[in-house]
Formats: structure tokens, sequence, C-alpha cells
């Protein structure tokens, strides 16, 4: 606008020398400005009313949102409670006194108003009823309490987070006691004595809060720091960096920080101290990095306590993206040459050359990152992470390049496991990819959870900013940026007074940090003065007390008074590199001692899958996942064989030459198919059956999911039409069919009649084994069910844990419970005789006897007057391709009850010595 102005036609004229040709306002423009302008003037200023007006629209938005959402936030609890508690004949004051008489609120110098307010409404005495009143209502006599507001004004230092400093000195105005405590049980008494110095020769350093001085008890509870030969170091000592001219905040950082990593390096090669002893207090993350590089040059490992910076805005972050884009896509060249030139793959220019130049070495990445995508589909995200790391030794490749390795590693890993958490929300890899992408483009939107973690607990030199080492001690404390200063911005809610304050009181809690001894670094810096002003901008300079620009040298000389603080020139820095001393090992080596007791093997989780395999060819401890659809796929495994092409073409010659195959038995088999098919009674059982209902009585929206999900299953197995065809009428024929013979109940029934009411499928099972042998458990089953007939026996093996396992469907029909379980096995023919024989060889009579025990205890415990013979129906086996034979493909048998209580009560206790009897 003030640029604007000069370009009126007034002004304009008003800028002519003598003499000179009057500006051409033909056109009409300068005059076009002038009105402008003047109608400007004229206007009101809606600016401050419109914000204000916005304020209160969108703190009300804000509200509404919340109460929609149900939730609330941290302000909004102290907000409720203070509402609570001033509410008319509040009575919440009183109970929260009598539950809680005694109030001790610590660091109250951080508190605001709401909580005070609470507070004093609480404890106040002039909200106690009177002993008069008390007499005539007859009320409880008020309960004695006490509030007590613990807390230092002088390191105030939270006001970004809400802290009131004036709430904290209304509250000490209205106290009725006020006790000082002066003991330092932190620091030497050569410490003490210099922070005492540094601030009473300040001028009213807190404002209206007095400093008072400090001692420590006899003896002090911490030394001052003493050098080999006897000779005690100044516990303040200050490094003053002389200069013609004001240094540049970028300068005076450099210069610091080099100076202040040379004299550590030089305590560490005398021998003085050990860096875990270090600590160099910061403002903000930049002064943190140049202090960290410059220590790094020396050798000296430091680590930033004070990192919020988001691991997604890490170097780390985009390498993984590269890599995962080429995980995904491995034949994409493109994408597989960023992913090796990545920095987080650690590897060196000839190999990266190597790789690309030969064919061979290229072929083996491709088929490196083609592995890691599988390793990520079957197992996850986190597991290939680790497969990469280990496969490609990244944490020794990246050792080798550098002092980062830690922090390099520390952050690849964190990646990981926000990935590994946000993939469980997340459908296939590309939508893990994207949120990836996503979080690089607002490293800041995932909040605390991925803010950078610390790398290493080690003995390390610790870089924290003054607000995190609030609370905290250190034996000897570094400053190196103290003349440091930052003005706030032209919309800060803070007058440059207020800002100025918080500074001295920032100043006041690095200062009383150390235990031993402290340094810091001070010159004359860019801006502490303005122009014609004696006010200066750094909480330093006020300390100081200084006037002027080039008052330093002198006024430092008033802190060189002190006995216990020294005030140097600055010394030249250098590049001398930390030389750790190796530790000695004066202890003799021994032997190793060697287990005088066998422990007995860790717990895991059994199922059916699991004890039918041979333990020594498969680790089926470790793969049972517990999950339903796994054990469904491994029953599929036991269900459907696989066997090589001459077995295979043996058996079709032998089994199906001289009988004709039953028409189902076309179905192709494997344990692909066998799970389509119990995926699809699963999905018909729970839709109500529809492929038994005709089109017009058909809902249109159950129509379109089922075309949709058939053809899904149809298209990923690539069913030729055929098979589809003769796939939908086994399953309609199954469901159709009615069941004569159930066993001796002679209970006919229909797959058609079960519902959500009277079947539940997949019901999961876990009960504990208590260390039963699986000798044992076949013995008991060989004994009572088919007792004549040979079968393979169970692996021996001992049950450490859970038994766990997934019924196909468990119904209740005519008031008894079933187990009903599908198999599709492909048998030469569905006899009696033939289904018994693969109902042996399969050991599913293992596995229906478990599953009637499941049912067995949950019936007990649901069924007020259970009785086994009366509500136990059995188990039911179904083997699907047999359905249109005689029998119906229908095994069905229900387990003594002897038996089924021998297993209950063999897997109740734990079975050590009747297992030994049995291997015996």
């Amino acid at each position: 606008m003030d640029v604007l102005a000069k370009f009126t036609f007034e002004k304009l004229n008003a800028g002519l020398k003598n003499g000179a040709n009057p500006i051409d306002n033909s056109h009409g423009v300068w005059t076009a400005i002038g009105l402008w302008m003047a109608e400007r003037q004229i206007e009101p200023e809606v600016g401050v009313n419109l914000l204000q007006h916005a304020a209160l629209k969108v703190g009300r938005a804000y509200l509404q949102q919340k109460r929609s959402l149900a939730s609330f936030d941290f302000s909004d609890l102290l907000q409720r409670l203070h509402a609570a508690l001033h509410a008319p004949n509040s009575r919440l004051p009183q109970i929260v006194r009598e539950q809680f008489p005694v109030a001790m609120v610590d660091e109250f110098q951080d508190t605001d108003p709401w909580q005070y307010e609470s507070l004093s409404r609480i404890y106040s005495s002039s909200n106690w009823v009177s002993q008069e009143k008390i007499s005539e209502v007859h009320l409880e006599p008020e309960t004695a309490s006490a509030f007590l507001m613990i807390g230092d004004p002088k390191q105030a230092i939270y006001s970004f987070r809400g802290a009131d400093l004036p709430t904290y000195l209304n509250a000490r105005h209205a106290a009725e006691s006020i006790w000082t405590l002066t003991e330092n049980f932190r620091s030497s008494q050569e410490m003490v004595n210099a922070v005492n110095h540094l601030f009473e020769k300040a001028q009213n350093p807190f404002g209206e809060v007095p400093f008072e001085r400090v001692h420590t008890p006899t003896p002090a509870k911490a030394e001052s720091l003493v050098l080999a030969n006897g000779q005690k170091l100044p516990a303040l000592t200050v490094w003053h960096l002389a200069c013609d001219k004001p240094l540049s905040g970028a300068q005076y950082g450099e210069d610091m920080a080099q100076i202040c990593a040379t004299q550590m390096v030089m305590l560490l090669n005398q021998g003085i101290t050990q860096p875990g002893r270090m600590a160099v207090l910061v403002r903000d993350g930049q002064e943190a990095k140049k202090i960290r590089h410059a220590l790094a040059q020396r050798s000296v490992r430091s680590v930033y306590l004070s990192d919020r910076d988001s691991v997604y805005a890490t170097r780390e972050a985009l390498d993984l993206a590269c890599i995962l884009e080429a995980v995904i896509q491995a034949r994409n060249a493109k994408l597989l040459r960023a992913a090796l030139t990545t920095r987080t793959l650690c590897l060196s220019l000839p190999e990266i050359e190597q790789v690309f130049r030969a064919e061979e070495a290229w072929d083996i990445w491709v088929e490196r990152f083609n592995a890691w995508h599988h390793t990520w589909q079957r197992q996850g995200f986190l597991p290939m992470l680790y497969k990469m790391v280990h496969e490609q030794d990244i944490g020794r490749r990246m050792q080798a390049e550098g002092d980062t390795a830690e922090r390099r590693l520390t952050n690849l890993l964190h990646l990981g496991e926000l990935l590994q958490s946000a993939s469980l929300q997340l459908q296939g890899e590309s939508a893990l990819l994207r949120f990836l992408t996503d979080q690089l483009a607002d490293p800041l939107a995932q909040g605390e959870s991925a803010q950078m973690r610390l790398e290493t607990d080690a003995e390390l030199v610790q870089v924290i900013t003054f607000h995190k080492a609030k609370g905290l001690q250190y034996p000897l404390v570094f400053l190196p940026f103290v003349s440091n200063f930052r003005e706030d911005k032209d919309d800060s809610l803070r007058t440059a007074e207020e800002r100025l304050q918080e500074d001295i009181r920032l100043l006041y809690v690095a200062f009383t940090r150390a235990q031993q001894a402290i340094w810091i670094g001070v010159a004359k810096r860019q801006g502490d003065f303005k122009s014609k002003e004696t006010q200066a901008q750094s909480a330093l300079s006020v300390l100081l007390r200084r006037q002027s620009a080039d008052d330093l040298q002198e006024k430092l000389q008033a802190w060189a008074v002190c006995d216990d603080i020294q005030v140097i020139d600055a010394p030249d820095a250098n590049v001398q590199l930390y030389e750790p001393s190796k530790s000695v090992n004066v202890e003799a080596a021994t032997a190793a001692r060697t287990p005088s007791r066998v422990l007995p093997n860790a717990g895991w989780t059994a199922s059916f899958s699991s004890l039918t395999r041979k333990m020594s060819e498969f680790k089926w401890q470790a793969a049972d996942s517990g999950l339903a659809r796994e054990e469904r796929w491994l029953d599929s495994q036991i269900d459907n064989p696989v066997v090589n092409a001459n077995e295979l073409l043996w058996a079709e010659t032998s089994l199906f030459a001289k009988t004709e195959q039953p028409q189902f038995n076309h179905f192709p088999a494997g344990s692909a198919y066998g799970t389509l098919l119990h995926d699809i009674f699963e999905w018909q059982l729970k839709e109500g059956w529809p492929l038994l209902k005709s089109e017009s009585d058909l809902a249109p929206d159950v129509k379109i999911r089922w075309q949709g999900w058939w053809q899904t299953q149809a298209d990923s197995l690539k069913l030729l039409p055929q098979d589809q065809t003769l796939c939908l009428q086994l399953i309609r024929q199954c469901a159709a069919t009615q069941f004569t013979q159930l066993g001796s109940d002679q209970h006919c029934f229909s797959l058609s009649q079960l519902n959500a009411q009277n079947a539940w499928p997949e019901m999961g099972f876990t009960f504990k084994t208590h260390g039963v042998s699986t000798l044992h458990i076949d013995q008991l089953i060989r004994t009572s069910l088919h007792a004549n007939k040979a079968r393979p026996a169970l692996q021996s093996q001992q049950l450490n844990g859970l038994l766990t396992g997934f019924m196909d469907i468990v119904f209740e029909h005519q008031g008894r419970y079933y187990v009903l379980d599908y198999k599709s096995n492909k048998l030469p023919d569905y006899s009696q005789d033939s289904i018994t024989s693969s109902m042996l060889s399969h050991r599913y009579d293992v596995q229906y006897t478990l599953y009637i025990l499941a049912v067995h205890r949950l019936l007990k415990s649901r069924l007020k007057d259970y009785n086994y013979e009366q509500h136990m129906g059995g188990a039911i086996y179904l083997y699907l391709r047999g359905i249109d034979q005689a029998g119906q493909g229908c095994y069905a048998n229900k387990p003594s009850f002897e038996l089924i209580n021998a297993l209950d009560e063999a897997f109740k206790f734990n079975q050590q010595s009747i297992a030994s009897e049995v291997l015996a």
C-alpha cells in the first residue's frame, strides 16, 4: 500500500523538478489510483474483527467436531473439571478434599490458570463450611487439609506449553506461608559459589522473584574436578572469543563448536574424565548438529537426547522407499538400479559397476529382490526387512562407512517397525508403499510414534537441549553457544521483555545442571544491541549488565573476581583426535560352567496337522500359527498329498482301470481345490444357501456378491468352464441331499437346514496339553475305535503347551451336537470300507476324537444338565466326491464316553510318568 501511494497523480506531480513537463494523465491511471487510495482510507478496518470472527467460528467448529467424535483432549479435562468445581452449590470440592486432604503439587511454576483455580477451589479455606454452620445443620466437621505448592519460578521455561508464570506468582502472594530450600545437594561448593556470583551480580534477573544465595551440605555431595597433579580446575571457565566486529550466528556457532570440541578432546586424552560424564547443552537441533559434527571430526562419539525429528524425514526413509519399489517390481531395471545405488544397501562403487556391467551379477540381484518380495508376501514386511539386513550384512557395512552407523541402522529398524504396524491395516504391498510415500511428503503426520529413537545407550558424550536437561544433572557441562539468542516473530504472543525473561530462566537451568565444572563460550553477537539502544537482546548480556556492543570484555571482569570463575581468551581449535585408553582385563579366564540339569522343552502350540506330520522332515512346532485358514490349508495338504508323476500314473491305472470313475472325481484334486470347496460351503451357509434358490427368490445384493466372489475364486485357480459347472453341481447336490444314516441315531438331515442359529462354522478351540504324550493318545484311540484295523502310528512327541484346532462346522440337530468335516479326498470308490480305510490312513480318527473332546468340554461348561450320551451326536465326515454314490460318501461315528473321559483326564494332568511307561 505504501508503495502504491507514491503513484497517485498528486504525488507524481509534487515530485517533479522545476520546469519539468507535467505528468500525462490522459489514460486516467494515476487519478484512479488516487481515488482508490482515498476510498481505502475511509473504509473501516475489518482485519482484526475478521480474525476474531474466524477464531470464534473455528473454535466452535472444533468443539462441535470433538462432540461428534465423542473425544476430548487434555485441555478439555482441565476446563471441565474447572467448570464442575465452580458450578453453583457444587459438592465436588468437598468430596475431593475429603478423599485427598493433602495435595502436594510439584513443578508448580509450570502450572496454568485452569489448574490453579481448580486447586484453589478445592483447598481454599474460604470454601470451607464454618463451625457455626456445621452446628446449625448437623454436618460432619471439615477434615483438616493442606495445599502445598512446590516449585522454582527461576525454572519456569515452558510457556510454549501453556505454563503461566504470573499464575505462580499470584499463588505465591496468596500463600499463607513460604519456605525456601537453600541447600544444593547436586553440585560441589565451588560450583555453587560460581552460580551464586553470576546471578547475584545481575540486576533483578528474575523480576519480582528474588534470587537467594544457596549453599551445599557439609560435606558437599560432589567434589571439584582435579587434574592428575592434584590441581583443581575452576568450577566455571569462560572462553571469550575476541573479535573486532560482532559475529554472525553461523560464524559464532562454527568457531565455538570447534573450540569446545578441541577442549573436550584435551580433557579426555589427559584421562581427566570419560565421554559419558560430559554433556553439551544446546538450544535446538541446529546447535546440536554443529557440536556433534565437530566432535565426530575428532573421533568423539556423541548422542543427541532431544531429537524430535521424524524418522520419515531421514535419508533412510527415502532409501527404503526406493528399495521397496524395486522389491515389488524387481524386473524393472530403472527401479532396481535406483535401489542398488542407495546409501542404505551400502554397495561400493566397484560393486555397483560390476552389477551394471555383468549380466550374471544383475540376474543374481533380480532373484534376490524377488526372494525378498516372496518373503514379504508370505511372512510380512518386517521379516523381509530383517532378511535383507542380515543377507546384505548392512550393519557391518554401515560401520565400515563411518561413525553414523548406529544412527542409520536405528532409523532403518524403526522404519521397519512402523511400516509393519501400518501393514496390518493396509491391503497389499503397493498400499504400504503408498503409505510410506505419503509419510515422506508429510513426515510429521504420525506424531510421536515417528520421532527418531535414541540410537545407543553407550557411555557417549550427551548432547541435550536446555528444556530436556531440566531436572537432570551431569558431572561436566559445556555451553558453547550461550551468547546465542532468538527474537520472537512479529505474530508472537509474547512481548520482547517476556522472551528475554524466559531466556534468563533457561540460562539458570543450564548453569545449574553441572555437578563439578562448566565451560561456556561467549562472544559479541550481531543484533545483540540494536542501533542507538542500550537494551541487550541476549540473556547473557543482561546477566552481565551490558550497555553496548563493545563492553563485553569489561563486563566479564565482574565475573572474574570470583575465585571459582576463570575468564580466559578462547583457546585455538585443533584437529587432535580422541585416543581412548585401552582397558586391560586383568581377570583370569575361567572355564565355562556345565549345566547340572536338563530343562524341559519350551512350550509350543500343536494341532492335528502337526501330530500327523513327520516331525523329522517338517518343523511344524514353529509353523503352527493358530489361524483357521492356515489350519484348513494344512488339512487340505493331508487330504490331497502331492505325489510324483510315476506314483500318480501307477495310482490312476491301478485304482481306476477296472471301474468307472465316480462323476465328481473328474473335478481337479489338490490342496487349493480342497480349500476352495471348504470356502464355498462356509460362504453358502452364512448367506442362507443361495445356490439352492431360484433366480427370482434370490436377493439382488446376494446374487451380485456371490457372482463376484465365485468368479474371483474360479479365476484365481484358472478353473475351466466344465470344472466350474461340475463344482457348483457338487455343492448343490451336497447341500440338498438328505443324509439318512448318522451312526446309530437315525436322524435325517441336510446341509441346507444349517443356518446361523444352529451351526457354527470354523469354530476354534485351544486347551492346555500338560505334557501328554502322543503315544498315550494314540494308544487310547486305537483301543477304542476300529480296534482290529491297521493305521499309521502317531509320531512320538511330548505335547508341552497348547493344542489348537478349527472344526469345519459344529451344529445342533434335534437336541444333539455334531462335528461335521468336509473331505475332498479322491477315492476309487466311496463304499464304507474305502471311506473307513481312508479315515484311518490319514488318522482322521484322531482328528474327530479331539474335536469331540473339545465340544464335550464346551458343552459341559455351557449346558446345565449336560449328558454325553444324550447331548453328543458324534462326528460326521463327508467325502464330497462320493455324494452321488451308495452311502452318500458319509462316515459317522460317536466315540464312547469312556474314550472321551480318558482323553479329558489325560490332558488335565502332567503325563510325564505315563509317557515314560508308554515309551518303555
